[in-house]
């Protein structure tokens, strides 16, 4: 609770700076979105590696799979095949469990900014309602659901704007070899 109070008081508290100064509104917004978005990353990715019910299972099955590397395709049989195979892919780049968070943590706040940015009137309610409707601390521990969110966030959900129900659908498909 204290946390949460802290970290939207920081956010307003930016809000409040990047409206100092001479410039456009939408240099101001974007310049808050940016930096907002920024904090959110930072605390997610340097959080504890034991944040979350389910983080020590997802950094489990990362080390698992640099170690069994396509072979863990066979002999897993709880994760979703897609999650299993994006885990294979960035073991080859022989990162650390901390850099694998960190990775997450990026395509989680990309993937909100850029929804945020594309879709929102008011950019400090809407980085306000992530927080507190727990869609940020959720991002933390539900790494394989926030995979397939940021995958329809980021392509499918363009397609629901622009009518392009097929497309809309192939990409829900595709999210759903995530979680």
């Amino acid at each position: 609770m204290i946390f949460n109070l802290i970290l939207c008081s920081v956010i307003i508290m930016v809000y409040l700076l990047t409206r100092i100064g001479n410039g456009s509104k939408k240099a101001k917004n974007n310049v808050f979105l940016l930096i907002a978005f920024f904090i959110l990353f930072f605390v997610a990715a340097t959080r504890e590696m034991t944040i979350g019910n389910d983080t020590p299972n997802y950094l489990r099955l990362f080390k698992n799979c640099d170690i069994y590397k396509w072979h863990y395709l066979s002999i897993n049989s709880y994760y979703e095949e897609g999650f299993v195979v994006f885990n294979i892919l960035l073991s080859y780049l022989h990162i650390s469990p901390r850099l694998f968070l960190a990775i997450m943590a990026f395509i989680f706040s990309f993937a909100a900014y850029k929804f945020i940015k594309d879709n929102s009137n008011n950019y400090l309610m809407s980085v306000l309602l992530f927080i507190n409707l727990l869609f940020f601390y959720q991002s933390m521990t539900m790494l394989r659901q926030f995979l397939a969110f940021s995958i329809i966030i980021l392509f499918g959900f363009k397609y629901v704007k622009e009518k392009k129900l097929l497309r809309y659908i192939l990409t829900i498909v595709f999210a759903s070899l995530f979680h």
